[in-house]
């Protein structure tokens, strides 16, 4: 399994916003058969967006995780509302602490 971070680099929402928007593009090496999950440590809020599509809601008592690979495009864009006090803009922010980590796992078939 390979992983790539996306807990940083986000754009921070702009005053009176609340969402915070992750860009990243399409992780090279994608073949056939293989899965891209999107993982959260902490579930996303029911708006959360991945190129305009929402996210599933989670399972209750499982992490959160959910298969984007028919999601995902050359160009992709996380949106997530979050509640994070007063926040200014800023391009390669972190999100706001308790949000924990966000990142795709990549699984290739045995």
């Amino acid at each position: 399994m390979h992983t790539i971070n996306l807990t940083n680099a986000w754009e921070a929402p702009g005053a009176g916003l609340r969402t915070w928007i992750r860009r990243f593009g399409r992780p090279s090496g994608i073949g056939p058969g293989d899965r891209v999950w999107l993982v959260m440590d902490v579930p996303p809020p029911p708006e959360a967006r991945l190129n305009a599509a929402p996210l599933p809601p989670p399972a209750e008592g499982a992490p959160w995780r959910a298969d984007v690979t028919p999601l995902l495009g050359e160009r992709n864009e996380l949106l997530l509302p979050l509640d994070a006090g007063e926040v200014s803009a800023t391009h390669r922010a972190s999100l706001p602490s308790g949000c924990g980590g966000v990142r795709l796992e990549i699984e290739s078939p045995a």
